[in-house]
């Protein structure tokens, strides 16, 4: 004979929703048929609804047994219920012994029947499953599960704390249940209705889930919601959807939550038509189906943002917002949604935030790259948002590789939004006007901010050349017709010997490509002075060597000199700066690099191979970043 096992939830619905997954996971390993629930309203509703609702009222019941057993409980009005077993703590009697009186009829539960107290209040494994096991009932009555089936190891299920790890053992139960949780019909068809009156698309909208306080009548916004600033929480709102890219959500953010948040005291933005929401006046069904709308409009939303917490005027370590649960971890287990967010990750970036200018003088161009690739990781690390500015001063432009602006030639994966109400800003440049100047002070802390290849690597790829930029170079490349293999070598000259460098000469470089690869007949040399080329093709014919030469240098070029250019300003023009780049994507795409670590180049080219055994320093042998 089949045996039955009857969960009876306690507190909101997000949390009865929750007990119900997990009294699924309870039914399953203990080997009984889960019976058709009921949800009892949120308290602050309950005298606006009906006593209950079944699950079939709700959900979608064919969905439900894909994965389930159930049944309803006329099906089992014969069998009889003589125990019911207690799973929660004793000092939560009074909690259960509400629900437990809102539930007792539907589930026909005599007056005589005897109470329990289950032992094993936590489950963690398949063993503690025992306990249930050994009960021999035709019904179980479990009330209170809620918390019980330890999905996260905190002992808090749905625990938004990121340090806080998944008990792997009932993870894939726990999802299967989840997925079989649809709404049904009806629901979707009240949403759909309701949408149509405000003009909305289901399909384009920023939910925000703003759980606030049960009793927040005539307090202020931050006392109901988390201590924040309404204002700050629209903002924050706003250039996150600017920071995705996503800023034709602004005007179709969407706000559900609990319905006393309207008598919240002085409210100025999340009343207005600044937000969507459902017409009240045009709602015809009662707040509890209200509830459930708003999350089916929160399942199919583009993007969700949710709240902290259930409980706002406390801050805790571990922390839920149980309404959202369900829709969150559906949403999650879809992979469809990436820019799903809670609020507190945005909140605070917008009331706490600094802005971290960065300078670009007229110093070598790698130089500043090298730097700068330097400060966007000093940023990450600190949360600061980075701005880039270019240096105007005398002596010191930093026009002179980007006199159209630096937007032109590259792109910048930064936060920086100008509309951010910003606490405080840091400006920083490489030559101050005394040496305890701040902004070059900054500049020196970042100079010694020192990272490793990898992690270079990584925030090197946030700052990549703009498609204009790159589709010039890709139209040159082809114009060259370089051959399938070859090896790049870059030797520089100009004013890098007078007090930086020392002489490499060519000889050198193809003594050592002789080393490492000889079997690479082309050759593709990268300088600023022409003489480079003579010099090698001379040693190539001196030498008998059976190398072929390539190159994109000009015959007037006689080594470049920054300070010379600077002073007569005289800018890169556009052709020049993409025969810069150029020459880096061709180094790239080689076989072998041969530098010099001592030059900025050769320490960029390393990061844009990604790998330090394509590439070979001809003086200092260990990379180093800035």
């Amino acid at each position: 004979m089949p045996k039955y096992l009857i969960h009876m939830g306690i507190c909101g619905f997000g949390n009865q929703m929750l007990g119900f997954k997990e009294a699924c996971i309870i039914a399953k390993h203990t080997n009984r048929i889960i019976v058709e629930p009921i949800f009892i309203p949120h308290g602050t509703i309950r005298n606006e609804c009906k006593d209950y609702y079944k699950f079939s009222d709700i959900f979608d019941m064919d969905c439900f047994f894909s994965v389930m057993k159930c049944v309803n409980i006329q099906e089992i009005s014969h069998i009889k219920i003589n125990n019911v077993y207690n799973i929660r703590c004793l000092r939560e009697k009074n909690l259960t012994d509400s629900y437990y009186n809102s539930q007792k009829n539907y589930y026909n539960i005599p007056s005589n029947v005897k109470f329990n107290k289950i032992n094993k209040q936590y489950i963690k494994s398949y063993d503690d499953f025992d306990e249930l096991k050994n009960i021999d009932d035709d019904v179980l009555v479990l009330l209170g599960t809620f918390n019980n089936i330890i999905l996260s190891n905190c002992y808090k299920n749905g625990c938004l704390n990121e340090k806080c790890t998944l008990n792997k053992c009932f993870i894939e139960d726990y999802n299967n249940i989840v997925q079989c949780i649809n709404f049904n019909t009806n629901i979707e068809t009240i949403a759909n209705n309701n949408l149509k009156y405000i003009n909305t698309d289901i399909n384009n909208l920023c939910v925000f889930h703003m759980r606030v306080l049960d009793l927040c009548k005539n307090k202020s916004f931050e006392y109901s919601y988390n201590n924040y600033n309404e204002k700050a929480v629209y903002n924050s709102i706003c250039s996150y959807l600017k920071q995705i890219g996503k800023e034709n959500l602004i005007e179709n953010i969407f706000l559900i939550a609990p319905p006393q948040y309207e008598t919240i005291n002085n409210l100025q933005i999340l009343n207005t038509d600044l937000v969507r929401r459902i017409d009240d006046n045009k709602f015809t069904h009662d707040k509890f189906i209200l509830s459930l709308v708003e999350l089916f409009i929160s399942e199919k939303a583009k993007i969700l943002i949710t709240s902290p917490t259930n409980t706002p005027n406390v801050v805790k370590q571990h922390t839920r917002s149980s309404f959202t649960l369900q829709t969150k971890n559906m949403r999650d287990l879809s992979k469809k949604y990436i820019h799903d967010i809670n609020i507190s990750n945005i909140y605070n970036t917008v009331m706490n935030k600094t802005l971290f200018i960065y300078r670009i003088t007229g110093r070598g161009l790698l130089s500043e790259i090298n730097i700068l690739i330097l400060a966007i990781y000093y940023c990450n690390k600190n949360n600061f948002d980075l701005k880039i500015e270019l240096d105007e001063r005398s002596g010191l432009d930093g026009r002179l590789y980007f006199q159209y602006g630096f937007e032109k030639y590259f792109n910048l994966n930064s936060k920086y939004n100008k509309n951010n109400n910003y606490t405080k800003t840091i400006i920083c440049g490489g030559f101050g006007k005394s040496h305890d100047d701040p902004t070059r002070l900054e500049f020196l802390k970042i100079r010694r901010t020192h990272i490793d290849f990898h992690t270079a690597v990584k925030f090197r790829k946030l700052l990549t050349l703009t498609p204009y930029i790159l589709d010039l170079i890709k139209k040159q490349i082809v114009n060259l017709k370089l051959p399938e293999s070859y090896v790049f070598m870059h030797i520089r000259r100009g004013d890098k010997l007078k007090c930086e460098a020392k002489f490499i000469g060519f000889d050198k470089f193809i003594t050592k490509h002789i080393q490492v690869n000889k079997s690479i007949k082309n050759i593709f040399i990268a300088s600023d002075d022409y003489n480079t080329i003579i010099e090698s093709n001379k040693y190539l014919t001196d030498n008998k060597l059976d190398y072929k030469i390539y190159h994109n240098i000009n015959t007037n070029n006689k080594g470049h000199n920054t300070h010379y250019r600077l002073i007569y300003k005289q800018y890169f023009t556009e052709n020049e700066f993409v025969n810069f780049m150029l020459e880096l994507e061709i180094a790239r795409l080689s076989n072998h690099v041969y530098c010099t670590y001592t030059s900025n180049v050769g320490r960029y080219i390393a990061l844009l191979l990604e790998d330090l055994t394509k590439i070979t320093s001809l003086d200092s042998e260990t990379w180093f970043s800035g």
